[in-house]
């Protein structure tokens, strides 16, 4: 019962994930017409998944180690055996930051901005 994330021949495995929050967005684009109060409508595929992921170790050197190996510039595979829904491909978007948690005080949180990837 483990959630791990991977690149190439490296991965790393966080004590537990702290958080997992996702958005997605319709890719919809509306239509006003002149004189009719109903929009016409084309559709396109929703978007995948982006959001955080806020994941939790039991050392500074792990947490920091994580967070070199989430710099790379490659495509990261998350994988959970308890949570099956949030496995994923993604890459990095926007931040990441590294804390010392309040509640538990040996313990390091590592919050990562990502975007799903096919």
């Amino acid at each position: 019962m483990a959630t791990t994330i991977t690149a190439g021949a490296t991965t790393i495995t966080p004590a537990l994930v702290l958080g997992y929050d996702t958005t997605t967005r319709a890719g919809n684009v509306m239509h006003q017409i002149i004189g009719s109060s109903a929009p016409a409508v084309t559709f396109f595929p929703e978007s995948l998944r982006s959001g955080e992921l806020k994941l939790m170790f039991p050392s500074r050197a792990l947490a920091w180690a994580a967070q070199t190996f989430l710099k790379a510039q490659t495509i990261f595979t998350l994988a959970s055996t308890d949570e099956t829904l949030i496995g994923m491909k993604f890459v990095r978007d926007g931040s990441m930051s590294i804390a010392l948690d309040n509640d538990m005080l040996e313990f390091w949180q590592l919050t990562v901005s990502y975007q799903e990837v096919p």
